[in-house]
């Protein structure tokens, strides 16, 4: 395992299981901190069967992390070229961010009923 002593446990398992280059860390950790509270509050509505399916609420918050660094990196490119405000900028990455939460929970659901996707969302974690 990677020695990276700001990445919260669950982040770095993602980050060394998809052999994330050390300098995203600092994109994935703000994307991290970004969706927080959002995502926290859309997993305490979710039924306990969902809730359960990555085990915890660190390890589904890591997931959405990774799986929005590139739709986040990409929203950051697209707005920095385009002449817009940064209220526009960041409305756009805001929006980006709850549709990536919103998927990723949607998955999250359908891997209740789905052992071949419940197992992919959970891989990085096995052990």
């Amino acid at each position: 395992m990677t020695d990276t002593p700001n990445l919260a446990p669950e982040l770095q398992r993602i980050a060394d299981f998809y052999q994330l280059e050390t300098d995203a860390y600092d994109g994935l950790r703000s994307i991290h901190d970004a969706v927080e509270q959002p995502l926290r509050h859309d997993f305490d509505h979710l039924p306990a069967s969902a809730q359960g399916v990555l085990g915890s609420f660190e390890r589904l918050h890591a997931s959405v992390s990774y799986n929005l660094l590139g739709a986040t990196a990409e929203t950051l490119r697209l707005t920095q070229e385009a002449d817009l405000s940064e209220e526009q900028r960041a409305s756009h990455l805001e929006s980006v961010l709850a549709r990536g939460i919103k998927l990723m929970l949607k998955n999250v659901k359908a891997a209740r009923r789905d052992p071949v996707l419940k197992r992919q969302l959970n891989e990085p974690f096995a052990d």
